[in-house]
């Protein structure tokens, strides 16, 4: 889902002085709105964590005014509710209209109590819709086995999985022509959760999650390179960077990459190899020497997909080890992770377009927001073995055309 700021997103990052609210909606098991909190949530945070396929948590603290703030059924706080939280903004340039921006879709997880002389608040977690699946609260398969049979399309299965079996109606899936390899089965005791994770786990860089809508994704990682930049903080009139750090991870670097497969019946063994050979890079063997990194992987089962996870391998260890820490005032419009931003602060070495991976938004007042973001190195001729795999072309199955105008 990609991140677009308007211009009153801009111009709203540009204030020196802002008014801040927070509201809660809270919602039925059906979604559908059955309260509104505003002025009530006296501290919290919004986690998104694009490593994660709980994508989207939240921790929440509530003021107890009246007999209805309570856990219990029938409270505002139980278990036939979610919540969606959003943070409103004053646009003094529109009569001050609050400008409110969606932090997303979540159920309710722990909640807490504290009651005392100076204190009566409720406080919970917040899980997005994927804790459905999980087996958190519910999400178990239904059968004492359950089968996918080889050769199916993947994208036909996962949409029959979320539908059928996970009971949601809205979903992105994209379709790359893949197919199970083999019969994958499940006994009683997995989860939605485990059968979607073994799927997704046959090729090397796809993920699911739920969006900030609570829309569920099924597609491949975006590398960064093809995505539009959302914010050029340099652009910024108004300072908002509060600190910067930049990070190497050393641990992760290896630029030769060696795939194990599983050994066929013909005696074959599946296997492939790639290696950073770019000039350009700073990683490559020749600059550093040959940093190995070794990969045994039963499920792969030809050597098409054994150099497809050793191209993705070396991505993500050649490619990705550079990343950034930026402590920021809150841009409650940058709302999801795996968007592009860029910054310079050659004072500390930070230069380039960076892909965020996570953000730490704060809902209490005076707290900074943080950002960890990945670089993105330039695409040269010389890498597209390595993100061969990554421009598509095939499909994409949607619940509902009208409602995503973007997809084709």
């Amino acid at each position: 889902m990609a991140v677009i700021p308007s211009q009153t997103d801009y111009d709203l990052s540009q204030l020196k002085v802002r008014n801040q609210r927070i509201k809660v909606d809270l919602l039925n098991f059906n979604f559908q709105t059955v309260n509104s909190l505003e002025g009530k949530v006296t501290d919290g945070s919004i986690s998104i964590d694009a490593t994660s396929d709980i994508r989207r948590t939240c921790n929440i603290t509530l003021v107890v005014e009246d007999s209805t703030d309570i856990i219990a059924p029938g409270g505002q706080v139980w278990l036939d509710k979610f919540i969606k939280v959003y943070v409103g903004t004053d646009n003094p340039r529109n009569n001050n209209e609050t400008v409110w921006n969606n932090m997303g879709l979540f159920l309710i997880n722990n909640p807490e109590s504290v009651y005392n002389a100076t204190t009566n608040t409720i406080t919970f977690e917040g899980l997005d819709l994927m804790a459905k699946l999980t087996g958190r609260r519910n999400g178990q398969l239904p059968a004492v086995t359950t089968v996918v049979p080889a050769e199916s399309k993947v994208a036909d299965v996962v949409k029959q999985i979320i539908t059928q079996l996970g009971g949601f109606d809205k979903y992105i899936i994209q379709d790359a022509g893949y197919e199970i390899p083999y019969d994958i089965k499940k006994d009683m005791g997995s989860t939605i959760y485990d059968l979607l994770v073994e799927i997704r786990d046959l090729y090397s860089d796809w993920e699911m999650f739920f969006d900030v809508d609570g829309v569920f994704h099924w597609q491949q990682i975006p590398n960064g390179i093809n995505e539009p930049v959302v914010l050029d903080f340099d652009q910024l009139k108004q300072k908002v960077i509060i600190n910067d750090v930049i990070d190497v991870d050393f641990e992760n670097v290896k630029n030769h990459i060696i795939v194990y497969g599983r050994l066929l019946d013909n005696g074959e063994q599946v296997m492939a190899t790639s290696t950073d050979t770019i000039n350009s890079s700073p990683y490559n063997v020749d600059s550093i020497g040959q940093i190995n990194y070794i990969v045994d992987d039963e499920r792969i089962y030809n050597n098409d997909l054994a150099q497809q996870r050793a191209d993705y391998e070396l991505f993500l260890h050649a490619r990705m080890n550079d990343s950034i820490t930026l402590e920021i005032v809150p841009l409650y419009w940058l709302n999801d992770v795996n968007v592009k931003i860029a910054h310079t602060n050659k004072n500390v070495g930070i230069e380039g377009e960076y892909l965020i991976k996570t953000l730490e938004i704060p809902l209490g007042v005076g707290n900074n927001m943080t950002i960890t973001a990945i670089k993105v190195y330039p695409k040269e001729p010389e890498i597209e073995t390595i993100i061969a795999e990554y421009p598509y072309t095939g499909q994409w199955y949607s619940s509902t055309q009208e409602q995503f105008p973007y997809l084709p």
